[in-house]
C-alpha cells in the first residue's frame, strides 16, 4: 500500500464521521425551523431563475475544465488538445456523486491514460489541481470578508481576510512548486478558477437574496467556505451534507437559518444540474486529437 493510499485510509472514517455529524446538524435545524422553512415558496418566476443559474453553474465549470488544462501543461503531462482536456474534466465530472470523492479524478486520469499521458504526470497535475483549488476558493473567501466581514468573526475579519489571503498565495506557491513548468500556466489556471469561485460567490448571494434575505458578500463568502469544508473532506461524495451545515454556520447571521437551509438546497440543485450541463458539453467534444505544440 502506498503512503497516499494509507493516508486516505486513515481520513476517510473520519470524513464519513464529519457527514454522520452534519446530517445529525441539518435534521435538527430543519426540525427547529420546520414551520419556516416550509412558509419559503417560490414562484414560477424563482424557479426559472435557479434554472438560469444552473445553466450559468454549468457554463462557469468550463473555466475549471480549462484550467485543468493548463495544469497538464504546468504538470508537464504532455495534454492531447485543449478539447481533450476540457472533455475529460467533463466527462469524469459526475462520478464525483459516487461515495469516496475521488472517482472523477480517478475516471479523469483514465481518460487521460488511455491518450498515452504518463501516469506520474497525471498524478502530480491532480495533486496541483487540489492545492490550486484551495487556494483559488480562499482567495476569493478573503475578497468577500474584506468587504463585508460576517457577524461570526466579530472584529477580526480583516484579520480573516488576510490569513485566507495569505494561504491563497502559499497554495499558488505550492502549485508552481509541483509543477515545475512554466509558472505561466499555473498563474492561469488560478485565475480561471478564481474567476470559477466569484461566479459561485455571486450565484450564492442571488439564491440568498431570491429567498428574502438581502444581497450580502457575506454569504457570498460564507457559501464558497462552505464549498471549500465540502471539498477537503474525504468520502463525502460531492460533499454532501457537509456543504449545506457548512452553509448554515458560515453565513449565519447574514440570514436566518431557514433561509440560509433553504438556499444550501437550492445550490445544491444549482451545482447538479449544472454538473449536468458541463457534462453534455464535454461529451460533444472530439474525444482525441492531435498533439498540439
Amino acid at each position: 500500500m502506498t503512503t497516499r493510499a494509507r493516508i486516505e485510509s486513515l481520513f476517510r472514517p473520519l470524513g464519513w464521521a464529519l457527514v454522520a455529524l452534519s446530517a445529525v446538524f441539518l435534521v435538527v435545524v430543519a426540525r427547529e425551523h420546520w414551520d419556516a422553512i416550509g412558509a419559503i415558496r417560490l414562484s414560477g418566476g424563482a424557479w426559472a431563475m435557479v434554472a438560469m443559474l444552473a445553466l450559468v453553474y454549468g457554463l462557469s465549470l468550463l473555466l475549471l475544465a480549462i484550467g485543468w488544462h493548463f495544469v497538464l501543461s504546468h504538470a508537464r503531462a504532455e495534454p492531447v488538445s485543449l478539447a481533450h482536456s476540457v472533455r475529460a474534466y467533463g466527462m469524469a465530472q459526475l462520478a464525483k456523486y459516487v461515495p469516496g470523492n475521488v472517482f472523477h479524478l480517478v475516471g479523469r486520469h483514465m481518460i487521460h491514460r488511455n491518450a498515452g499521458m504518463a501516469d506520474k504526470a497525471l498524478a502530480r497535475a491532480a495533486l496541483a489541481e487540489i492545492v490550486l483549488m484551495i487556494g483559488a476558493a480562499l482567495a476569493v473567501v478573503a475578497l468577500c470578508i474584506a468587504i463585508a466581514p460576517p457577524a461570526m468573526l466579530g472584529g477580526y475579519g480583516l484579520v480573516a481576510a488576510l490569513l485566507a489571503g495569505l494561504l491563497a498565495l502559499g497554495a499558488l506557491i505550492v502549485v508552481l512548486r509541483i509543477g515545475g513548468g512554466a509558472p505561466v500556466h499555473a498563474v492561469l489556471a488560478f485565475a480561471l478558477a478564481f474567476a470559477f469561485f466569484t461566479v459561485m460567490a455571486l450565484m450564492i448571494a442571488m439564491l440568498v437574496a431570491l429567498l428574502g434575505a438581502p444581497l450580502s458578500f457575506a454569504a457570498a463568502g460564507g457559501g464558497v467556505a462552505a464549498w471549500l469544508a465540502g471539498f477537503v473532506t474525504p468520502g463525502a461524495p460531492g460533499g454532501l451534507g457537509i456543504r449545506e451545515a457548512a452553509m448554515v454556520l458560515f453565513a449565519g447571521g447574514t440570514a436566518s437559518a431557514e433561509v440560509l437551509f433553504v438556499a444550501a438546497a437550492l445550490f445544491r440543485l444549482v451545482s447538479f444540474g449544472g454538473d449536468l450541463v458541463c457534462f453534455t458539453v464535454a461529451s460533444l467534444l472530439p474525444g482525441k486529437m492531435r498533439q498540439t505544440a
